[in-house]
């Protein structure tokens, strides 16, 4: 089975582009996705401070049941810009506040009817709920009160109600898009600078390599006349050049000699052939070979 040759530029590019392009890849993929976790972390640290603050400023609101004063909370919140819908709850748990967009996620039916996702957060007390485009961030709103029995110093910590902040991926995944783009163009930009770069690089070891194919190709044709001659020479290079050149000419005065005893040869084999050994006069051969001539 035959296999297909390739010119040395085609290994050259190869052999050096492939693994250049699986590094990049690869550290392009570190990159992006180390820097994706980041952004994620950062939208859900983000979110669970917001929470925080909320429940500690909501905490009067929800114990004198004071929605006004929960609103002006809620709306302070909502000035965020990932942060699309603010729910406070009481110990019930029933909606004192849903305040900002109102998705399905936080429909208010009927005072203690929530939507499917709502309800599991409140109903499993958990902390985090994503469902890909927006993540339900539960943070408890707890109030310590000071025991009177003064054999029990330890103050009785109880729930009053939750926080449940919905925040959206939205400028997030944005963030993701630009920067796998950027990523992306700057990729192709390295990679074609570098091919560039690899072009000029390997001209300088091409070129002369396809100038000794060329002569060595004229060389087994005959043509001995050939000798190489290289603009820049690489130490290797010059060694082949020099040892071509050499391998020519000592081809070239070999011939000569070997012209020069043919020629020699055949100029006894003449004389033998017309010529008398012993008198070195013209023999019968000779005299019949001249006679038609004339």
């Amino acid at each position: 089975m035959n296999s297909k040759i390739y010119g040395i530029r085609m290994h050259v590019a190869l052999l050096t582009l492939l693994p250049l392009l699986v590094l990049v890849i690869s550290l392009e993929a570190f990159f992006l996705h180390d820097r994706f976790t980041d952004l994620d972390r950062d939208l859900i640290t983000r979110g669970q401070l917001i929470a925080r603050q909320l429940t500690a400023s909501s905490e009067y609101g929800v114990f004198s049941n004071n929605r006004l004063f929960l609103s002006d909370i809620a709306k302070n919140a909502l000035q965020q810009p990932e942060v699309r819908a603010v729910v406070v709850l009481n110990a019930t748990p029933e909606i004192l506040l849903a305040a900002g967009e109102m998705p399905s996620a936080f429909e208010n039916v009927s005072g203690t009817l929530y939507a499917d996702e709502l309800l599991a957060v409140v109903n499993r007390k958990q902390a985090l709920f994503d469902n890909g485009k927006t993540v339900l961030l539960y943070q408890p709103i707890l109030s310590a009160h000071v025991a009177l029995d003064e054999l029990d110093t330890r103050p009785v910590v109880q729930q009053t109600g939750a926080v449940v902040v919905e925040m959206s991926w939205e400028q997030t995944h944005r963030l993701k898009s630009r920067l796998l783009w950027y990523s992306l163009v700057i990729t192709a930009a390295f990679l074609l600078v570098t091919l560039y770069l690899v072009h000029l690089a390997s001209r300088r070891i091409i070129e002369p390599v396809r100038e000794l194919s060329d002569a060595i190709r004229a060389i087994g044709g005959g043509d001995l006349d050939r000798r190489v001659k290289l603009p820049s020479c690489i130490a290797e290079l010059c060694t082949l050049t020099n040892g071509i050149n050499q391998m020519t000419a000592d081809l070239q005065h070999e011939r000569a000699i070997l012209r020069h005893r043919i020629t020699q040869a055949t100029e006894q084999l003449r004389n033998l052939a017309f010529y008398d050994t012993l008198t070195l006069l013209p023999n019968r051969r000779l005299l019949n070979d001249r006679l038609p001539r004339r």
